[in-house]
């Protein structure tokens, strides 16, 4: 597993806080975690591709190596059309997207 957020971390200056680890897989990590304005548990998928990326002390992402920035970029617009394309659907059974946000 690659490092993932500690709980209690918070993001978009504090509107989430971390409650625990879910998942990873190469495209990303999931985490559960609770929007404190509502008081509501949500989940959040983090762009983090386990194959050219790390994680500092700073809990902010960095690339392996220059090489695979070019490879990273893409990924990451391949998972925010995806986001996007997924926000559009309002169907039983598809989660629903309510945000998307660019931190660390």
């Amino acid at each position: 597993m690659a490092q993932a957020l500690q709980n209690g971390s918070t993001l978009q200056d504090g509107k989430y806080k971390i409650v625990s680890f879910l998942g990873q897989g190469g495209f990303g990590i999931t985490y559960l975690a609770e929007n404190i304005m509502l008081d509501k548990k949500v989940a959040i998928k983090e762009f983090f591709p386990k194959d050219f990326c790390d994680r500092d002390d700073t809990s902010h992402l960095s690339v392996g190596t220059e090489s695979n920035r070019e490879t990273v970029e893409k990924l990451k617009e391949r998972f925010l059309k995806e986001a996007r394309n997924i926000a559009k659907i309002d169907f039983p059974g598809i989660v629903k997207i309510f945000d998307i946000f660019k931190e660390k």
